[in-house]
């Protein structure tokens, strides 16, 4: 929606009237300006955009990368947790065999 952006100034009057004409370029020269800023503006905007856009796939590969290292670690000492609680099962049993060996011996 919105206004026809494609309207150009009014062109000066007959002969070239100086009022007309001048007010036809000051409009020009206005609405340059303004396209001009309005294009500087969205192409600062874009790089501010892409920047963002840079930094934020950055943060994300490097979180990503961070949660692989922790996955890693945690498998690990699961990895090392089960093998301490087996070997803790081992020696419970040992001594299991040991406690009934020396309760058969009190016994006999």
């Amino acid at each position: 929606g919105g206004a026809n952006k494609s309207a150009a100034p009014p062109p000066p009057g007959p002969g070239g009237r100086p009022g007309v004409s001048r007010r036809a370029s000051v409009t020009d020269i206005l609405s340059n300006i303004v396209n001009n800023a309005k294009s500087d503006r969205e192409s600062d905007l874009e790089d501010a955009l892409n920047k963002l856009r840079d930094s934020k796939d950055v943060e994300i590969r490097n979180l990503r990368s961070e949660m692989g290292d922790l996955r890693a670690e945690l498998n690990s000492a699961s990895l090392r947790h089960q093998l301490e609680l087996e070997e803790r099962n081992r020696q419970y049993r040992l001594m299991k065999t040991r406690l009934e060996r020396v309760g058969r011996g009190m016994k006999g």
